[in-house]
Order: structure tokens, then C-alpha cells, then sequence
């Protein structure tokens, strides 16, 4: 495959990877203040992310 069509491609991943990091660790925050403990908000947040 040539170069130039396969870098945007990469962007686009790396763009979407970002996404998803910044929305874990906003509804892990949001949940640590509804359920009162970090440990049980960011494990919530993983099984809802590994899940699907």
C-alpha cells in the first residue's frame, strides 16, 4: 500500500482511541461522584467499556 493514503487512515484511529479515553475517564469521574469511591466507578467504567 502507498504511504499517503494510509496516514490519514492512522489518524483517524489514533483520533477515535483519544475519544474514547476522554470518555472513560469522564463518566469514571461522573460515576466516583455518584457512587462515592473511585475503585468501584473505575471498575464499573472498564466492564461497561470491555463489554460493549
Amino acid at each position: 500500500m502507498p504511504r499517503g493514503p494510509v496516514a490519514p487512515l492512522f489518524a483517524l484511529f489514533a483520533l477515535s482511541g483519544f475519544t474514547g479515553l476522554i470518555y472513560e475517564s469522564l463518566w469514571s469521574h461522573y460515576l466516583k461522584l455518584f457512587l462515592g469511591h473511585a475503585a468501584f466507578a473505575q471498575s464499573f467504567v472498564l466492564i461497561m467499556f470491555m463489554g460493549g
